[in-house]
């Protein structure tokens, strides 16, 4: 009876302690609301991911344009029901069309969305609608009720017993969880739209931004933009954020700010449009990165994965992959040492080569045991300043297989010489005036753009091509 009454207890106890954890009040109603995470561990989980999001995207090197965005964020944040919050607005160097935020105050813009963005007030009212999804906690609830799995077979069995290779390959797991429900995104639109027009912008241009993407999902040459995938349409979006526009208009008695509105266009000129080669690129089944001056052969029909901070290989049916990075020591030696110590690996064979001319280590080893042990070749190569590090593993019964692949991509690892490689630079946006008053698709023409790339550039100016320009209006266009 005595063990019964105190198991009881601790349930009661237990069931408290869930309960306060559980309860919430939302800084916008004010009401009470189901929450599992609380607002310190909401904040303590930014800080963690916000360095993940980096690794992933790398931040967009143009100081003036990210404090323009941390600006304009910082403005929003003031205002907001959540301005005790400590925010943090960055701008990643991604070509996905793209803003989302984390729980903890980190928002992220991708300079892809900017590039089909033609206002300040289109930017200022969707980066006030990420700013409503930190307001209300939304990614915080999604975590409540969600648990996140990678998806990638072998690679979970390489991030639980080789961590620091696995984590070359883990997507931030917010990102997993930002698909928002239409009712949340409807409560994001309206915050947004009255956080705008109380720092004096139109918020109803943010629907022509919607409108730009929701044609850019209907053209079967372009894949739907993420922001769409992740952000759903609540029904009638732009109908129903023009109406909101109007009646915060009215409500509060609207003064619209002086501003040029060509100032924001003039920002962009000069923008990376698509993806940066200067980062990486694949040409005949080779990887060529010009800022390091390396290149490495792709294994026939495997994928390619590269971000700032690391690049994988993925056979398809995943069960074999091949990750570069770079390391912290100066010597091939040590590096190869560091990694046996921290993997916890046994060595099958060890020797000192050479690699096109460049001094290695080269380490065969296994790691982890039973159902996850994997079967390692890691080659630690000199280049310059550098130690770049090449893993390719698969499981033990499947290493023969692999082994002939693993050797020969690794050993291609080599410099560049060619200049047409490390000279390759990224296409940029550029403003343009338009010579003439007549349609969009003639101003187009008439600036240089070709037949191929009309779609493309009313997309960017989010106009139609028959829609009417006037002589001199500001025109985004692709060089």
């Amino acid at each position: 009876m005595k063990k019964k009454s105190i198991r009881y207890g601790l349930v009661i106890v237990l069931a408290a302690t869930l309960l306060m954890t559980a309860c919430s009040k939302s800084y916008v109603t004010g009401k009470s609301e189901f929450m599992m995470v609380s607002e310190e561990q909401e904040i303590e989980m930014g800080r963690e991911y916000d360095p993940e999001v980096i690794a992933q995207y790398g931040l967009y090197e143009d100081e003036a344009l990210a404090e323009y965005v941390n600006g304009r964020g910082q403005e929003i944040a003031k205002i907001s029901h959540r301005s005790n919050l400590d925010y943090t607005f960055r701008l990643l160097d991604s070509p996905m069309v793209n803003a989302f935020a984390v729980p903890g105050g980190y928002v992220y813009i991708t300079r892809g969305i900017l590039t089909y963005m033609n206002s300040e007030d289109e930017f200022v009212g969707v980066l006030g609608h990420e700013v409503a999804h930190v307001v209300a906690r939304h990614s915080a609830k999604q975590m409540s009720r969600s648990v996140v799995t990678s998806g990638f077979g072998l690679f979970n069995v390489v991030g639980s017993v080789l961590p620091a290779v696995g984590a070359m390959l883990q997507v931030p797991g917010t990102l997993a969880l930002l698909s928002y429900s239409r009712e949340q995104e409807s409560e994001s639109d309206r915050l947004g739209v009255e956080y705008a027009t109380r720092l004096g912008y139109d918020a109803a241009l943010m629907a022509g931004f919607f409108e730009t993407l929701q044609r850019m999902s209907e053209k079967q040459e372009h894949r739907p933009p993420k922001f769409l995938s992740t952000h759903p349409d609540p029904g009638d979006r732009e109908t129903e954020i023009k109406r909101m526009a109007g009646e915060w208009q009215q409500k509060i008695d609207y003064k619209p700010l002086d501003k040029d509105p060509d100032d924001f266009l003039r920002m962009l000129d000069g923008i990376v449009y698509g993806e940066n080669p200067r980062a990486g690129f694949v040409m005949n089944d080779m990887f060529y990165h010009p800022a390091l001056a390396f290149q490495l052969p792709v294994p026939k029909d495997w994928t390619v994965l590269n971000t700032p901070e690391r690049l994988a290989f993925l056979n398809g049916g995943k069960t074999a992959g091949i990750l570069l990075h770079i390391g912290k020591e100066k010597e091939p030696g040590i590096e190869a040492d560091l990694f046996v110590k921290e993997a916890k690996a046994v060595v099958i064979k060890r020797e000192t080569s050479s690699v096109n001319g460049l001094g290695a280590e080269v380490v065969e080893s296994t790691v982890g045991g039973g159902s996850d042990q994997l079967h390692l070749l890691s080659y630690f190569i000199k280049k310059g300043e550098y130690v770049y590090i090449i893993h390719s593993f698969t499981t033990e019964k499947m290493y023969p297989n692999f082994v002939r692949v693993f050797s020969e991509t690794s050993r291609g690892f080599a410099n560049v010489s060619d200049p047409d490689v490390l000279n390759v630079q990224p296409r940029r946006v550029r403003v343009r005036k338009a010579p003439s008053a007549g349609t969009l698709k003639e101003a187009l023409l008439s600036i240089g753009v070709s037949e191929d790339g009309l779609e493309e550039a009313s997309l960017m100016n989010g106009r139609t091509l028959s829609a009417r320009i006037e002589k001199g209006s500001l025109l985004k266009i692709v060089e």
